[in-house]
């Protein structure tokens, strides 16, 4: 395929908005907002209880055990940060 036939479709791309790739370089950050707090752990026992579904990059950045699955441990290795018993993720 000619680079000219693939420009329209290489435009169109480039215009897409890439949301939260940063957010999994910030370990705990689920939400992607740049911090990790409570919000990030609430939306982890969501969805540990089944209420609330998290994307590729949210599994990504909950995953604090790196074992591949999101688990209570991530969620009391948030907790325990959080609560100063711990270093931050």
């Amino acid at each position: 395929m000619k680079f000219r036939t693939m420009l329209p479709a290489l435009l169109l791309l480039a215009a897409l908005p890439i949301a939260c790739t940063d957010a999994a370089k910030i370990p705990g950050d689920c939400t992607g907002d740049g911090i990790f707090d409570q919000g990030d752990a609430q939306l982890v026992k969501s969805y540990l209880l089944g209420q609330a579904e998290l994307s590729a990059w949210q599994l990504a950045a909950a995953d604090l055990s790196g074992d591949g699955n999101i688990s209570i441990t991530d969620y009391l290795q948030m907790q325990s940060a959080l609560t100063g018993r711990t270093s931050a993720p």
